[in-house]
């Protein structure tokens, strides 16, 4: 158990936002608000911060629980340790000097989602911000919870249940939580009124890469892609000291581009600012394969880009702790070459699905599975491909991710689709330029008959 430091008194104190929190040091309590506004903005530096406040208090259980959600986040069951360790801290900090309430459920929650309940989790974080509204801590990994289970419709509940508190006051960090709203309103399909809100909030906290990020899916969603840059050039110094949710942002800027077919620039962007966070969170992979995928299809040479992604797929294989993370590796690895690979992966997926219980191994057997395996299936079964992607289409938003990362399996179908009828009727060989041509001509083409594919595909 962890004791309090000597000479310290375990006190119930006020944070930033008026939210008790049981600690021995006014310290620890203010390195926490550092690294939960660090969380919030996406900052670089929330690690250390956090460090900072378990070395002034080592039994802080806002801390342990920060640290634990930290590691699942990562997607990835390799850090499923570090997450039991946090949860186990924050446990035996509890029973040794007592807690809050919000204390008491955010461990729940943690326990919960380290005991494969993660829908558990999110209502003990919500039992949590009907408590204190204010906690944006919670709010945030509510909101990030909720996103990774594919349920925006309750990330949207969520943030309305607390807005009231937060439009009420003056609080810090009010226009982060604006940011969050704007981003699940154009999920939700209210995209002018997400851009709004958006602007709104960076009027509040400029410094918010997840409140540019969200304007920029507005304005992405209704075609307005000139002005979708220049919002982002204009919010340049929101990136700076930002974590690897930059290299998000820069992936947004890049689809931008690449729909006005700049495909030097997005190359440019893929190897300054996408690739360089590596893999070991798979949403630096999710952005970098799915960059790739979309500059081949229209023609771009690559080169051996996809090796880095091979190499991280490949050591993903048994790992799947995420069916959204699974189906980018098994795209990684199709795109790389690595057929066999590919097929080992997907195996592995069923056989890890088939050895849990939960919502998770759920979505990855009803859906991350098939899905992978029509991304095998696009080089020589593209009906096979085309015919699970389309029936499947319904279920993908379990799968999380956003309507921008969900393009990806449009595209893929689109082009199944035209593979598909290349291969019922054949034509003769063209030149290598004459091919480029006709795949940029295809590509523009087939987002059309993904759409016409997909038409029941509820788009919320």
């Amino acid at each position: 158990m962890n004791e309090p430091m000597a000479g310290q008194t375990v006190e119930r104190r006020l944070g930033r936002r008026d939210v008790e929190i049981t600690s021995s040091s006014q310290q620890a309590v203010r390195a926490l608000d550092d690294a939960i506004l660090g969380l919030a903005s996406h900052r670089a530096a929330t690690a250390a911060h956090l460090r900072a406040a378990l070395e002034a208090d080592p039994g802080l259980v806002v801390a342990h629980c920060m640290a634990g959600f930290g590691a699942r986040l990562l997607g990835r069951r390799d850090a499923w340790p570090d997450a039991h360790r946090s949860a186990a801290k924050a446990r035996a900090s509890l029973e040794a000097r007592g807690g809050t309430e919000r204390e008491e459920l955010l461990t729940r929650s943690l326990e919960a989602w380290c005991a494969g309940a993660p829908l558990a989790a999110v209502d003990h974080l919500e039992s949590a911000l009907a408590r204190t509204p204010l906690d944006l801590l919670t709010v945030k990994l509510s909101h990030a919870l909720q996103f990774m289970l594919g349920r925006p419709s309750g990330m949207r509940r969520s943030l309305e249940r607390v807005l009231p508190a937060w439009e009420a006051r003056d609080t810090p960090g009010r226009g982060l939580v604006l940011g969050c709203y704007a981003f699940v309103l154009n999920e939700t399909g209210e995209v002018g009124r997400a851009e709004r809100v958006g602007r709104a909030a960076l009027e509040e906290d400029p410094i918010d890469p997840w409140g540019v990020h969200a304007v920029t899916h507005a304005l992405y969603t209704v075609g307005r892609l000139r002005e979708g840059l220049a919002w982002l050039a204009a919010h340049e110094r929101s990136l700076e000291g930002a974590n690897n949710f930059a290299g998000h942002v820069h992936w947004h800027r890049a689809l931008l581009l690449i729909a006005l077919d700049e495909l030097d620039e997005v190359l440019r962007i893929h190897d300054e600012h996408v690739a360089i966070h590596g893999t070991r969170d798979y949403r630096d992979v999710v952005n970098a394969a799915t960059l790739l995928y979309r500059l081949e299809r229209l023609g771009a040479h690559v080169g051996n880009r996809w090796d880095v992604l091979v190499e991280a797929a490949s050591a993903r294989l048994g790992d799947h702790a995420l069916g959204f993370a699974d189906v980018h590796y098994v795209l990684a690895l199709v795109r790389g070459g690595k057929l066999a690979d590919a097929s080992r992966f997907v195996a592995s997926m069923q056989a890890a699905a088939s050895a849990r219980v939960g919502v998770e191994a759920e979505t990855t057997r009803d859906v991350a599975v098939p899905v992978a395996e029509a991304f095998v299936a696009t080089s020589d079964r593209p009906d096979q491909t085309v015919s699970t992607l389309a029936s499947i289409a319904p279920s993908l938003l379990r799968l999380g991710g956003s309507r921008a990362q969900r393009e990806i399996f449009d595209l893929v179908l689109a082009d199944a689709y035209v593979r598909e009828r290349e291969l019922e009727s054949p034509r003769p060989r063209r030149s290598r330029t004459s091919r480029e041509s006709a795949s940029r001509s295809r590509a523009s083409r087939s987002s059309a008959v993904a759409v016409d594919s997909i038409s029941a595909r509820p788009r919320v």
